[in-house]
């Protein structure tokens, strides 16, 4: 990630979202910390050039923390594309305690407090999510 901080400041006209992926609420697979991650990009990108910061691929049920963590730090939009719950297992390749998100319309009920939480934020889906996750968070997120 300091790479692309470094990179994008040779590019003035350019911008950039990043986003990370958490083995927990509060750490990036890697283990470094999902606050550190938010305050370099805040310390390194004055410009503004990084137009949003979040997380993919993690368990929604840690989302909400984790926009917390973000919006605390930054006032830039958040990223959240949850996968549909659960933990990957890379010795067995297969996922692993799915988790209480799975069916669309808690998914999507999920993401309705995750757009009071992090506004303006952008809601997505990863791995396992489904074309009905995606048309649920449709129709809940245009509800108000």
């Amino acid at each position: 990630m300091k790479a692309i901080l470094k990179v994008i400041k040779t590019h003035p006209g350019a911008k950039a979202w990043i986003v990370v992926s958490c083995k927990n609420k509060d750490q990036l697979r890697n283990g470094e910390s999902l606050e550190e991650f938010v305050k370099l990009v805040e310390k390194h990108d004055k410009n503004g050039q990084v137009e949003a910061v979040g997380v993919n691929c993690s368990n929604p049920e840690d989302t909400t923390a984790q926009i917390k963590t973000i919006r605390a730090i930054t006032d830039r939009a958040i990223i959240v594309y949850p996968n549909y719950g659960g933990q990957f297992d890379p010795v067995a390749m297969k996922w692993i305690n799915d988790g209480g998100l799975n069916t669309p319309e808690l998914f999507a009920k999920e993401a309705n407090k995750w757009k009071e939480l992090g506004s303006p934020i952008i809601v997505g889906g990863c791995c396992r999510t489904q074309f009905t996750h995606v048309k649920a968070l449709d129709k809940c997120l245009r509800c108000k």
